[in-house]
């Protein structure tokens, strides 16, 4: 896995130690567009190639990895603009997928994780892996369609765009 990569998407290094690349003074410009790809694009083309299987799954939902950094009414703190805009970016591309693909039957539902303790989350992250995939499990396994196009997070609590 690349350095500053989880299955929530990519960072670009970890955010104790990175983030100046990703400062007024030190943005690095070609790890945002990487970023941009990873969280955002790659996401969405993942779910136009399996819009198919999609249809005719059980369930018909696409849950996409966002983060709490997405969230433009929260950011209380700037920083970190990379990875905070294709979050951002995502968070805007579920809405748009939730209403294109509604007519065919898929919810489409952004999650913010939460501050794990990953590679990208750090050491001094809230919550540990094992109880974040618990909670993120439990809160899918009761998502309905009325909840596409929203915004989560791991306790199942809508979080302000």
């Amino acid at each position: 896995m690349a350095t500053g990569c989880s299955p929530a998407g990519l960072y670009g290094g970890s955010w104790d130690s990175d983030s100046a690349r990703q400062s007024l003074e030190g943005m690095d410009y070609g790890l945002w567009e990487e970023i941009l790809r990873v969280n955002t694009i790659g996401p969405f083309r993942l779910t136009v190639a399996l819009r198919p299987q999609l249809a005719r799954g059980t369930r018909g939902l696409v849950v996409m990895m966002s983060s709490d950094l997405g969230s433009i009414s929260a950011n209380a703190q700037g920083q970190s603009h990379a990875y905070r805009t294709s979050k951002t970016a995502l968070n805007m591309v579920t809405k748009g997928l939730a209403i294109d693909l509604a007519s065919e039957g898929l919810a489409v539902v952004a999650m913010a994780p939460g501050w794990t303790r990953t590679e990208l989350g750090g050491a001094h992250a809230t919550w540990s892996t094992e109880d974040s995939v618990a909670n993120q499990r439990r809160v899918i396994a009761a998502l309905g369609r009325e909840y596409s196009g929203r915004f989560i997070n791991l306790l199942g609590e809508t979080v302000p765009w």
